[in-house]
């Protein structure tokens, strides 16, 4: 026993049943008529008008509770089909506002998260109707002239707006639009989501109702506008109906039915519509006069022939009767049609009817009923005793205890169910039913209907689903998080927070936040609740006034306004995570790389002073010693001129010459004086020559003759740096040709020394795997301590690169900064 929102469909078959019966009772007084009225003419024709009347009448109202039942059907189709429409917009919706212009709304579709059998296009516009969102591929779209984007734009009122039909312009095809307002944070309007509906869906529920060839089924908004329109096999879509009977005679009964002729096509048919009470629509169902008048037309004509012959011959009774006989077996044809077109509404409303007779349990159960038990419709229905098997327990005591009720008092009843199917699957119903008495005022009989609901209980159960994870979430997770009223009253904390606070979760209960923790952060909290903007900060600094031992502590956090439906903020989400031991640890780390910055600085500037003390002792020392020495030597010339004599003062002048050559050599190295007058290009170019000549290789030096002076620290870095590079090239590449370019980089002096010589492994060499020299440690200081880059590119095989760049200093040098960046 089990049911829809009212009984109509169960009353109808009820009616239908009763009218085989008037129609055998009456066929059995019409005999006795006949056989009253072969002495008189006038009697036969009496009782052929007579029929013929009422036939007519029979006929229009069959007709018109067919289409009532069928304009039923198609608004509970209609309004299932809007809700699912909604809730799609909806989701797609709350979707974009959590994930922006990431959201995939084709991977949506694809992995079943959302079901587009519905739409021709979802997407979705910003502020400007740009189309941004799109479940098919589309070309730039701009759609801020359509009606409904500009409705959306200047009203923020919440609910789905059914559009006009209108061409997409992705698609190419008629659609219906409908779409949500997207509101931004702050409230502004955001733009819209949109779906596009094929209109054939509404209108395709022809298919499954029989309408006959001229038959027309319609969904009209409020505005006059049609939707969707079907006319036999043909389907237009947005036509002014403003001016149709349809519409001037909904604006005073939301449900009616009435005859009259197509406004578009001329035919007259029986109409009914019904206007929705959830959606600014009318839907309209209506059948071909002619189409369901044919049947009646060719008996009427039937009922004249025979009463003429009866008026003229006796002898012909006995045709008379199979006449008659004839008569009644379409009658019955009609009212078995009336049923099935009943069975086919419920089909599709997937509402199931019943009736228990309570004296003899047993149960008159209707084919959708027998559907949604799952259950063979030629077999009897369960009885009332036998109903235990067709629900889980718990709701079958409540159907019992309900049941029960209802035969004491005759109160009806209305409930949710889960019933279990024949194949032994489980589902939901909604289940109605209603007490019957007989003349003596005792209740006999219970009726009612079923409508299965298992796919709405599915979508709650999921969302109770999320709502558990989501609380599972708060409450375990490691992060803090806490709910604050507007006011910053404790809502709700997590047991995170109670720990990081060292309190019970209950001490909060009530409290406010800043009379337990005042902080000049209250300031941020007030702005957050006035613009309804959130908030978030990284290593905030924090005291607990009630633990100061505990000193200062870090915490990053974030502040989220939640807003109500007028865009005010309701109240505030709070998450926090500690950070202290992190941000002790950064101080210590960055206190060590203070210090070891400064004995870095410290190093390279007494390495400069030893290298200048040594080069200014072998210069002004030695130097003069050899210097003086070579003098004497070539003052003994004459008096060597012959013999052997002469040989050995030759070479000690030569060993002379070449150990001055190395003192200044070595001086230069450790002390490049000519800088001071010469300047780097010259300088440099120099002693790349030297080492070229003496490595063998080919030099390719390139200078910007706009380089100019530059301050003697920076020259002497960039001049060490070259200096490192070279060496090492001679050393361990076995280069060919090396190239050496000096330039101006917008306001950096950039150098490079490049070799085609056999490389090495930079990635390892930079990632720590092996020990890099002491001479590229060196480079990188050097140029670290002038705020500069030092970028290495080389491979096995493929020749090394060094590239240094150096902002240029005003003369007198600068501070170096200890955030330079290095690479290698």
């Amino acid at each position: 026993m089990a049911a829809v929102s009212n009984y109509e469909p169960l009353e109808k078959f009820a009616e239908g049943s009763q009218a085989a019966v008037y129609l055998r009772k009456h066929a059995s007084a019409n005999l006795a008529i006949v056989l009253s009225c072969l002495a008189l003419i006038g009697i036969a024709w009496a009782w052929t008008l007579d029929r013929a009347t009422f036939e007519r009448a029979e006929t229009v109202a069959n007709a018109m509770k067919q289409n009532e039942n069928l304009a039923l059907a198609f608004e509970e189709h209609t309004i299932r089909t809007l809700k699912g429409v909604d809730q799609a917009i909806s989701f797609v919706k709350s979707q974009y506002l959590e994930h922006g212009l990431k959201l995939d709304i084709r991977k949506m579709i694809e992995n079943g998260t959302v079901d587009a059998g519905l739409f021709v296009l979802i997407g979705i516009t910003d502020e400007r109707g740009n189309l941004v969102i799109g479940s098919v591929e589309f070309d730039p779209v701009n759609v801020a002239e359509r009606e409904s984007f500009k409705f959306h734009r200047g009203n923020n009122a919440e609910g789905m707006l059914i559009g006009k039909p209108i061409l997409g312009r992705a698609t190419r095809k008629w659609v219906v639009p409908m779409s949500h307002r997207i509101d931004k944070a702050d409230g502004s309007f955001g733009g819209i989501v949109f779906v596009s509906v094929d209109p054939e869906y509404f209108t395709g529920f022809y298919q499954k109702a029989d309408l006959g060839e001229q038959g027309a089924i319609s969904l009209m908004g409020l505005d006059g506008i049609s939707r969707a329109t079907r006319i036999g096999r043909k389907g237009t879509v947005g036509e002014d109906m403003r001016a149709t009977r349809t519409f001037s005679q909904q604006a005073k009964n939301r449900i009616g039915s009435f005859l009259g002729g197509g406004r578009l096509d001329g035919v007259v048919r029986f109409l009914s519509f019904r206007t929705l009470a959830q959606y600014p629509l009318i839907v309209t169902v209506g059948t071909s006069e002619a189409e369901v008048m044919a049947s009646f037309r060719e008996r009427e004509r039937s009922y004249y022939m025979n009463a003429g012959f009866a008026s003229a011959m006796v002898v012909f009774f006995a045709a008379f009767m199979m006449a008659a006989s004839s008569r009644r077996k379409l009658a019955v044809e009609a009212l078995r049609d009336n049923e099935t077109q009943l069975r086919e509404a419920q089909r599709v409303a997937k509402l199931g009817s019943w009736e228990w007779h309570v004296n003899t349990d047993t149960n008159i159960w209707s084919q959708e009923h027998y559907r949604i038990f799952g259950r063979d419709p030629t077999l009897p229905a369960p009885t009332y005793k036998e109903n235990p098997q067709l629900y889980a327990p718990e709701s079958w005591e409540r159907l019992k205890a309900v049941v029960e009720e209802t035969l004491r008092t005759a109160r009806p009843y209305e409930l949710d169910l889960e019933f279990l199917r024949a194949d032994g699957t489980r589902g939901w119903l909604v289940a109605r039913g209603e007490a019957l008495r007989d003349a003596t005022g005792k209740i006999t009989r219970l009726r009612g209907t079923a409508q299965d609901i298992t796919e709405r209980k599915r979508a709650e159960q999921a969302a109770l689903d999320q709502f558990k994870l989501a609380e599972t979430i708060f409450n375990h997770s490691v992060s803090c998080f806490i709910v604050l009223d507007r006011n910053f009253n404790f809502l709700r904390v997590n047991e995170a927070y109670a720990r990081a606070c060292r309190r019970e979760i209950g001490e909060f209960a009530g409290r406010n936040h800043f009379e337990m923790y005042p902080s000049d952060g209250k300031v941020i909290f007030e702005d957050v609740v006035r613009t309804g903007k959130p908030f978030e900060t990284f290593a905030m600094a924090f005291v607990f006034p009630d633990q100061p031992e505990r000193g200062v502590t870090y915490w990053d956090w974030t502040l989220v306004p939640v807003l109500d439906e007028q865009g005010e903020v309701e109240c505030l989400v709070f998450s926090l995570n500690d950070v202290t031991e992190r941000k002790r640890a950064q101080q210590v780390l960055e206190q060590s790389m203070r210090q070891v910055q400064a004995l870095s600085e410290r190093m390279m500037k007494v390495q400069q002073e030893e290298r200048d003390d040594i080069a200014r002792e072998l210069h002004d020392e030695l130097g003069q010693t050899l210097t003086a020495l070579k003098v004497n030597l070539q003052m003994l010339e004459p008096y060597c001129a012959d013999g052997e004599a002469e040989d050995h003062l030759t070479e000690a002048l030569m060993i002379t010459g070449r150990a001055l050559e190395q003192v200044h050599s070595i001086t230069f190295d450790l002390r490049p004086a000519e800088l001071e007058f010469l300047g780097l290009a010259a300088v440099l170019e120099a002693h790349a020559a030297r080492q070229a000549q003496a490595a063998g290789w080919r030099l390719h030096f390139e200078a910007a003759a706009a380089l100019g002076r530059l301050s003697p620290e920076l020259e002497t870095a960039c001049f060490r740096v070259a200096q490192e590079s070279l060496t090492n090239v001679m050393r361990h590449a076995g280069a060919k040709q090396v190239w050496v370019s000096l330039g101006l980089n917008g306001a950096a002096v950039e150098l490079s020394v490049r070799d085609d010589g056999k490389g090495f492994d930079a990635d390892k060499a930079s990632d720590g795997l092996s020990s890099p020299s002491l001479g590229l440690i060196g480079m990188r200081e050097r140029v670290r301590l002038r705020d500069g880059r030092l970028t290495i590119r080389s491979a096995i095989g493929r020749g090394t690169e060094v590239r240094a760049s150096f902002p240029i200093e005003p003369a007198g040098g600068r501070e170096p900064d200890a955030n330079a960046q290095t690479q290698a």
